[in-house]
């Protein structure tokens, strides 16, 4: 296939996509719905993700430095029934609680420093 007829087929179905993501329907019930082969959808959604992933790549460059980030600490809370305790994440053996008064900035670093978590 040529590089333009890959790019319309690519515009194409960007916009197909995008049709069906707004749709609020199931992929599948949006592919029966507008006579799109479901195969074909899935297909070229994946190309569409692939290409946009490979431009995101060369438009940004990669840093692999690793590093510690500072998560501060609330004071400790005495547990009891009245705890405000929203979320509890598991991680490595250890407990995380987080409490409802948390704020956004530390939530922000505290998702930050659990993705290197491996």
């Amino acid at each position: 296939m040529d590089k333009i007829t890959h790019e319309m087929r690519m515009a194409n179905w960007t916009k197909l996509i995008q049709d069906c993501l707004s749709s609020g329907l199931s992929k599948k019930e949006w592919c029966l719905q507008n006579h799109v082969n479901e195969k074909s959808f899935y297909y070229w959604q994946r190309r569409i993700r692939e290409n946009a992933y490979d431009h995101q790549m060369v438009s940004k460059p990669v840093n692999h430095e690793v590093g510690f980030v500072e998560v501060p600490t609330l004071p400790k809370v005495q547990e009891t029934a009245s705890s405000n305790i929203s979320a509890r994440i598991l991680v490595n053996g250890s407990t995380i609680e987080i409490v409802d008064s948390a704020s956004d900035e530390f939530l922000h670093r505290l998702l930050g420093a659990l993705s290197y978590v491996q």
